[in-house]
């Protein structure tokens, strides 16, 4: 029982570590402090939102194969499901204190370049991961995915910074972004 009881704790230690470690980043990019512990339900939150997410789009490639506009549909869908995902992830992470308005550029960048990301997959993948596995075996294979998550990874962090000087910028874009009231009145 000890034995099961320390695994699951293992696990979830393990898991939250990518929740935390998007907190980090989230605060050092938004310049907010950290959440308090007793938010660590929403590491658990950003995770689920996360494999919620990819379950969603894979049920979807799975639903449109076939489809005669297959590549527009999955990518559109795609779009709209990390855009939803990648605002909701700092959003919650973050304890609300960044509005979502604010998130939308960084999430809608990083929806596109999730769709990117997995229009290259399909290209890359399976010549990296034949490579590799001739090369050097499982933990070729092993290393494969893990630079992928990385790239994925890296697509994140940028969308983040971008979507934050975008949001946070004195120009007009900004300010739409924002909502502030000079925009409207000059355009009225």
């Amino acid at each position: 029982n000890e034995v099961g009881l320390f695994s699951v704790l293992l696990v979830l230690v393990s898991a939250t570590s990518f929740s935390r470690a998007l907190v980090r980043m989230y605060c050092r990019t938004w310049d907010v402090p950290r959440p308090s512990a007793r938010t660590a339900w929403r590491w658990l939150a950003a995770l689920m939102a996360i494999v919620l997410s990819l379950i969603l789009v894979r049920t979807t490639i799975l639903a449109l194969t076939g489809f005669q506009f297959e590549i527009a549909a999955i990518g559109i869908i795609t779009l709209a499901v990390n855009t939803a995902l990648w605002l909701y992830v700092p959003w919650v992470l973050l304890a609300a204190r960044i509005p979502l308005r604010l998130l939308l550029p960084g999430a809608l960048i990083s929806g596109v370049g999730m769709v990117l990301m997995g229009y290259a997959s399909q290209i890359y993948m399976p010549l990296a991961l034949t490579s590799s596995a001739g090369r050097f075996g499982p933990i070729g294979v092993a290393f494969t995915y893990l630079s992928w998550l990385f790239a994925l990874a890296f697509v994140v962090v940028v969308a983040t910074v971008v979507g934050h000087v975008v949001a946070t910028d004195d120009g007009r874009l900004g300010q739409l972004v924002r909502g502030d009231d000079a925009v409207r009145s000059e355009s009225s």
